[in-house]
């Protein structure tokens, strides 16, 4: 055929890895159930679209992906988490690029994309590349703040300083745990090429940058927030008994989520490196071991994703170590040498895709580490049960067109009731209010005043601190009903919804059956097949 041109080896492996990267992450998007600090976030996405609580966020030290979100609404109303999550995937393929380049700046074009397809089958980047958290964009920044600190040593340029200043004070605007990188230039200069600092400008210039714009901002932060007074103060243990405490911690974290296959090439690349001197792959190494050190020394409360940004520079790490291994193999043995780097390379990914597949199919069964688990699925913060109460809220609200009111109770979790929040933020046929049941004197008669304008329910959570779960007799007056229970994969219950039948029109729809057409999606004890937590509706 005249004119027709072979693709280019580059070619074929950036679109492999994009359509493997795309099909991974938006696969299956919604089905993990949104969980408690997703809606916090996306709420204050769709606040500050309305040029409302514009500092907010900042508060608790999250930034530029909220108001990227924003930019969504209200046009994604009607799919706010799938938007939102989408973003997220944006973000994520920003962090491969960044991979693939910190793997081809530590050793050439084939470690660069083994770091790329490392990135893609990682269990830590496909369980936080999907959903709508500020951690991942923290992520694409880091991995780019490593990129060009190798940058700065080699070339040593004010330009080079410009863009990596530029890169940190993103990084920082992400989350305010981006301060954790500012060590990094200095870092890599001082192991890569020390004597630049005889001549520090393009240093100075770096720091220059990222302080002139980070500076106010982290002073600000500092003074309004008590995040992370409350994350290093809640004990009184020393250093020591920290790291004794929280490095096993984040190594059982980092074990299930990184894989133990991909650790092992990464601890070979470590004693290679000290074996050849490798001054750059030993700055990927330092990059991931001062935040993890920092976290563990001064850290009370933290969560697995507050790690995730160094994912990155550790598949890198452990691209640069097949890469190595893989050089040996060629020189050994030439013949055989494509056969045993396939199976070897299949050998590192196998135990990532059996998790990965879990995560895309059904994350309620996937190999989460403890803690996610709880946050994800079993937790008060998760949204199994959750999504099920919105589900039967919209099919009251189906029996309703002229509308309904959501009653929740102000003392207890809240997952629920933000839940509700964003599911009818723009559709003003359902009304969502907040009651203190533990205070009835006060939320009666509002919840008689609203009983008589239009069908009401009440949804009850989980309790919050002493409180308790109001007695259904307080509901006797306006003939309430419980209608259905919600509850978590595990069989903890979730929420209660009572139906008030004492108020305006809601007799005429008393026997209109429910249990039939929920049950068939959720089910007692569905949990496990599907996937979905349990749905058991009560007959009235």
């Amino acid at each position: 055929m005249i004119g027709s041109r072979r693709l280019s080896p580059t070619t074929l492996w950036i679109a492999g890895l994009l359509i493997a990267y795309f099909a991974t992450r938006l696969a299956a998007l919604t089905v993990l159930p949104i969980f408690f600090d997703e809606t916090g976030h996306i709420r204050w996405a769709i606040w500050i679209s309305q040029g409302q609580k514009i500092e907010k966020p900042w508060q608790y030290g999250k930034g530029l992906p909220i108001f990227a979100s924003a930019l969504l609404f209200p046009w994604a109303r009607d799919h706010y988490l799938w938007a939102s999550r989408a973003l997220t995937v944006l973000f994520g393929a920003g962090t491969l690029a960044g991979a693939i380049l910190l793997g081809r700046a530590l050793g050439g074009p084939r470690a660069g994309w083994l770091s790329g397809l490392f990135y893609v089958a990682c269990p830590y980047a496909l369980v936080y590349d999907r959903l709508a958290l500020t951690d991942p964009a923290l992520g694409t920044f880091a991995a780019f703040v490593a990129v060009l600190c190798l940058r700065l040593a080699e070339r040593w340029r004010a330009r080079d300083g410009v863009a990596l200043g530029l890169a940190l004070a993103l990084a920082v605007f992400a989350k305010a745990l981006g301060i954790l990188l500012f060590f990094a230039p200095a870092a890599a200069v001082l192991l890569i090429a020390p004597r630049r600092l005889r001549h520090p400008r393009p240093l100075i210039v770096t720091y220059g940058v990222a302080g002139a714009l980070t500076a106010y901002p982290l002073l600000r932060y500092f003074q309004v927030t008590a995040t992370v007074r409350v994350a290093v103060s809640k004990s009184n243990a020393g250093l020591l008994e920290r790291l004794a405490e929280n490095l096993p911690l984040c190594a059982s974290w980092l074990w299930g989520y990184w894989t133990p296959v991909l650790i092992a090439l990464a601890v070979f690349a470590l004693l290679r490196a000290a074996f050849l001197r490798a001054r750059k792959v030993a700055f990927a190494a330092l990059l991931i071991a001062v935040p993890i050190f920092a976290f563990a020394g001064v850290g009370d409360i933290w969560f697995p994703r507050y790690l995730v940004f160094l994912t990155a520079p550790f598949v890198a790490l452990a691209a640069w170590g097949a890469h190595q291994l893989a050089t040996a193999v060629e020189g050994r043995s030439r013949g055989r040498a494509r056969a045993m780097t396939t199976a070897g390379l299949v050998v590192a990914l196998l135990p990532a895709a059996r998790t990965d597949w879990d995560l895309v199919s059904d994350p309620s069964r996937a190999k989460l580490v403890e803690i996610d688990r709880f946050q994800y699925v079993t937790g008060w913060p998760s949204g199994y049960g959750v999504r099920d109460t919105l589900d039967f809220v919209r099919a009251e609200k189906a029996l309703h067109p002229e509308g309904i009111t959501v009653v929740t109770h102000a003392r207890t979790v809240r997952t629920t009731a933000r839940a509700l929040d964003l599911e009818f933020a723009y559709k003003p046929e359902v009304r969502v209010e907040d009651l203190n049941f533990d205070q009835p004197d006060g939320a009666l008669p509002l919840l008689v005043e609203w009983a008589q304008e239009r069908p009401t329910l009440v949804v009850i959570e989980p309790p919050q601190g002493k409180s308790r779960r109001p007695d259904p007799a307080l509901f006797a007056g306006l003939e309430g009903v419980l209608v259905a229970r919600t509850f978590k994969p595990d069989g903890s219950l979730c929420d209660e919804i009572y139906r008030l039948c004492g108020g305006a029109r809601c007799r005429n729809v008393s026997g209109v059956p429910y249990s039939g057409t929920f049950l068939a999606r959720g089910g007692a004890g569905s949990g496990g097949a599907s996937g979905r937590a349990a749905v058991r509706y009560t007959s009235r």
